[in-house]
């Protein structure tokens, strides 16, 4: 199937209005080049808290390893500990250190979100226990 923009050409008349095709991304967009122009991320700290327990019959695993990335951009961190509760605690936090990246600040910022991406789709193991 030919990559479209069906929405785009139906707002031109291009296509037939009543028909509403997906966009499809027609370029990866890690071949773009180089970034031209500025980002505005907000200056702030975030810090959330999540704690995870498991029903009677299961335990947390090892938790995973924190993590402590730092850029130009700002930092992240993230902690994983289970109470003698059995409780998993996960605090995590995020700085952006400024309201704007200028182009070439970018790479800081991306390699900072990335961070926090990557730690988030971590997998959490559970394991059977007697009672």
């Amino acid at each position: 199937m030919e990559p479209t923009n069906g929405p785009l050409r139906a707002a031109r008349g291009e296509a037939d209005a009543s028909r509403v095709e997906p966009v499809v991304p027609t370029t990866d967009p890690s071949s773009l080049g180089e970034r031209r122009h500025a980002v505005i991320a907000m200056a702030s700290t975030t810090t959330w808290r999540t704690r995870v327990a498991l029903p009677t019959g299961l335990a947390h695993g090892a938790p995973p390893e924190p993590v402590e990335k730092s850029t130009a951009a700002g930092r992240y961190t993230a902690r994983y500990e289970v109470g003698e509760d059995g409780v998993l605690a996960i605090e995590r936090e995020l700085v952006i250190a400024k309201d704007r990246y200028a182009a070439d600040e970018y790479p800081a910022l991306r390699e900072l979100l990335l961070a926090v991406l990557v730690d988030e789709e971590r997998v959490l193991m559970a394991e059977r226990v007697s009672e």
